[in-house]
């Protein structure tokens, strides 16, 4: 996806920022309680949808196109990816002689509330699909830009007060949904409003940039020490805990900032085929990294490894994310570079 043939850089970034925040978020899945984790949970998932309001595109459209085309991009793969998921539990419930129990606890986490290690990654798709629903009903149904910006925070704070009152996962990441739809718009508003003049912005500017950048990595992490000092662990969206929620989205907010400052304008002249490949599929990467790296523990037996040898299995956590993300890049590279030759021998017929 492209804004036009003079703004390609900022798609670089986009995608860039993805590949990058998803390795954050398989880091996140391997890392075992460090304090670097809690660093990566305060803003790697708000940066997804900031960065797919950036993308997203909703008073160009239709309510019955966009839906159309978010039901191909998000719930088909979503669906599929369960199946495929399913048949593999099946099979491996099969050979440990307690299929039935297995394959219902497994269909109920892959099509109703959460994933399992191998199917962890699944709920982004369709709290994606939902949040983006739900924000494009308040655009079309309101027409003030300001009762848009009143219902998207009273929709948040909605968020934040079910998961302190009640706290219980609903289908398909709706609690989470609730609350992300605040970083979803802040995407979509910063693409409206000053995405293009930031972009544009001249090389003299970098320092100054860089001042800010580095502020605001100051700002997210004095907000996130402080709120995990109030919850006592890191925030986890997954797990509806969020702390205090202004510390929260302040963190998040400018860790989004920093993260944005980075790729977006300092490094914004550094191209690289292969950030971008892994930034255009962040989708498939979520699906596959659990299974990935449920596959690269096995082979490289990190089971036998002794949780207190704090620094050994720090440098190992790092190897098994590397590897991780490789695993899902060369699953994907090649899926893609098969399917064009099969359509290739298809076209010849």
């Amino acid at each position: 996806m492209t804004f036009n043939s003079k703004t390609k850089e900022r798609i670089d970034w986009i995608d860039y920022a993805k590949a990058l925040g998803v390795f954050l978020v398989i880091m996140g899945h391997t890392y075992k309680g460090y304090s670097f984790i809690g660093w990566i949970y305060s803003f790697h998932m708000p940066l997804f949808f900031f960065l797919s309001g950036i993308t997203l595109k909703i008073e160009q459209i239709s309510c019955k196109e966009f839906l159309k085309k978010r039901v191909k991009s998000l719930l088909i793969p979503y669906i599929l990816y369960s199946i495929v998921y399913i048949m593999l539990e099946v099979i491996k419930s099969g050979l440990n002689g307690n299929m039935d129990e297995t394959i219902k606890y497994f269909l109920r986490d892959a099509f109703w509330i959460r994933g399992q290690q191998a199917t962890i990654g699944l709920w982004f798709l369709p709290l994606l699909f939902l949040v983006e629903v739900l924000l494009m009903v308040v655009y079309k149904g309101i027409r003030s830009k300001n009762l848009r910006a009143a219902s998207v925070l009273f929709i948040t704070a909605m968020g934040f007060l079910y998961a302190d009152k009640i706290g219980k996962a609903l289908p398909w990441g709706l609690d989470a949904a609730l609350v992300v739809i605040f970083f979803l718009y802040a995407g979509y508003v910063f693409k409206q409003i000053c995405l293009s003049s930031w972009m544009n912005g001249k090389q003299k500017d970098i320092f100054k940039y860089s001042i800010i950048g580095v502020g605001l990595l100051f700002a997210n992490i004095i907000f996130n020490n402080y709120n995990m000092k109030l919850i006592g662990d890191n925030a986890d969206m997954y797990s509806l805990r969020y702390g205090n929620e202004i510390l929260y989205i302040l963190s998040a907010l400018a860790g989004i900032g920093f993260i944005s400052i980075v790729l977006g304008y300092i490094l914004k002249n550094v191209k690289s085929r292969f950030w971008r490949f892994m930034g255009r599929n962040t989708l498939h990467i979520y699906c596959l990294h659990g299974l990935a790296l449920m596959f690269v523990r096995k082979v490289l037996n990190l089971y036998v490894i002794k949780e207190e040898d704090s620094l050994r299995v720090i440098g190992i956590d790092i190897v098994l994310s590397v590897c991780t993300f490789l695993l899902c890049f060369v699953v994907i590279w090649g899926a893609k570079y098969i399917g064009n030759i099969i359509l290739s021998k298809v076209k010849e017929k």
